[in-house]
């Protein structure tokens, strides 16, 4: 369903006829830039799906009556969910009878087109729904465990998870629930790799390094305990979070991306949910978490490799002769370039550090074109010095969710190091029979697991790691 509404710009009287896409999502940001004046028009789109009906409210512009409008200026296309076409002049002949974004984003996709747009509505709808109701509980969840008041995290995580498999008695069974939480509320927005591909190679190669030499395994789990840095890292990804669930729809239609197959051409098309300014703050925020936690990345691979956590490998810093050389080191881009080689644990990472857009977003060094959706910036992080480089909004927020997926997988990789500290350190874990007990249940691989993650039971207990 397609709605047309008639906007007027509050500062050139610019009039703009909106194409909105009337989709499955309650609500939405609207952001659109003036094409004549280049103001920012804020607003939201509510929907009652119940009686198919909408309202918009726009900031810095008015909505005018079909009966009032002489002229129009310009045309836009608008959608929650989808990208669309950027605003333009109007067009009569051309915009008069336009075919729905839904279908060019339909014949965009995936050889399965309709099912694979189904797989991301659903979700999507998901993923709010877990917003809406069960975000509050995991949030204080986390904020209890960084904080370190575990006495109440047993009363508070019993309802959610069953006894016999989270008994919930001491740090490493408080981690395990906590981080079940994670997955079940987090699924619908994890990358497609990360059951498949990357907590295998976590896991896999965790243990190689472990029988490799396990004192030194220890050690590295010591070391990591002992300075704090586990509480430190899981602080970081805890921020991402809360930002990520506060901010998702900004983000939808650039994850429906991973979906097409023919990418839309971005000097025609853009996102209208959101604008540069929305989403700035959150790259640098993810800048500065990944090049913190990748020091555990760096540590395993120094074991595996150089058969000790602490010696790191030969590269263009000649002073960084150890782990602790690596972590005072101030720049986290120098810091992101030991993962630039093809060892093992790097492979977990889904990204392309640009540390010259840090540069430019950290120090003011750029200007952005909210008409055509274009970021310039100097590298350097200082105006007119070197080369001024370019990127479009969706290229910019599509490294955000490349860097987001890799803070995900570098929680994994937390996650599971954590728990051999315990494990290492006297806490027994869960006894294996327990396992045993739901299989001689005869749960079907492909049924749901009865944890109540709402994953297939091959996917969560009934997976061999």
């Amino acid at each position: 369903m397609i709605a047309r509404s008639y906007i007027k710009c509050d500062v050139c009287g610019s009039v703009i006829v909106v194409r909105t896409q009337i989709g499955w999502l309650p609500g939405y940001p609207i952001r659109i830039h003036c094409a004549k004046c280049g103001i920012l028009i804020s607003g939201n789109c509510i929907q009652d799906q119940e009686n198919v009906n909408f309202n918009m409210h726009f900031e810095n512009a008015q909505e005018l009556n079909y009966k009032d409008v002489k002229t129009i200026d310009f045309y836009i296309e608008v959608s929650g969910e989808l990208l669309t076409s950027q605003i333009r002049s109007f067009e009569e002949e051309q915009d008069e009878y336009q075919l729905p974004p839904f279908f060019n984003a339909l014949w965009s996709m995936d050889d399965k087109g309709h099912e694979t747009f189904l797989k991301f509505k659903g979700d999507i709808l998901k993923f709010l729904y877990f917003i809406e109701h069960d975000w509050p509980f995991v949030r204080r969840v986390h904020e209890l465990w960084i904080a370190g008041r575990t006495e109440y995290l047993a009363e508070q995580m019993r309802e959610y998870l069953p006894k016999e498999m989270f008994p919930l008695n001491n740090d490493l069974e408080y981690l395990r629930g906590i981080h079940q939480l994670f997955l079940i509320g987090f699924q619908p927005v994890l990358h497609k790799r990360f059951y498949d591909s990357i907590t295998k190679t976590i896991w896999e190669n965790i243990l190689s390094v472990s029988k490799q030499n396990s004192n030194e395994f220890v050690k590295l789990t010591e070391f990591f305990n002992d300075k704090g840095l586990f509480r430190e890292y899981e602080k970081r990804v805890y921020g991402i979070l809360n930002f990520f669930v506060d901010k998702y729809q900004f983000f939808i239609p650039v994850i429906g991306l991973t979906n097409y197959k023919k990418q839309p051409d971005l000097t025609k098309n853009g996102t209208t949910t959101v604008s540069f300014n929305d989403v700035k703050h959150f790259y640098l925020d993810c800048f500065e978490a990944i090049g913190e936690i990748i020091t555990l990345l760096i540590a395993y691979n120094n074991l595996k490799y150089r058969n000790s956590h602490m010696k790191m490998g030969e590269s263009s810093f000649t002073k960084i002769k150890d782990l602790n050389d690596y972590l005072e080191m101030k720049n986290k881009g120098n810091k992101i370039k030991f993962c630039e080689s093809n060892e093992i644990f790097n492979s977990i990472l889904v990204l392309e550090i640009d540390n010259g857009l840090r540069n430019a977003i950290g120090h003011g060094s750029y200007t952005y074109d909210g008409v055509n959706q274009i970021i310039s910036y100097y590298s350097s992080g200082k105006n007119e010095k070197g080369e001024l480089e370019k990127i479009f909004l969706v290229d910019f927020i599509k490294k955000e969710w490349d860097m987001f997926q890799t803070i995900i997988n570098l929680n994994e990789l937390l996650y599971q190091t954590r728990k051999f500290y315990y494990v290492t350190h006297g806490i027994a874990p869960i006894s294996a029979k327990v396992f045993e007990q739901s299989k001689k249940q005869k749960i079907g691989r492909n049924e749901l697991c009865p944890c109540r993650s709402g994953k297939k039971y091959k996917k969560c207990c009934g997976s061999k790691t």
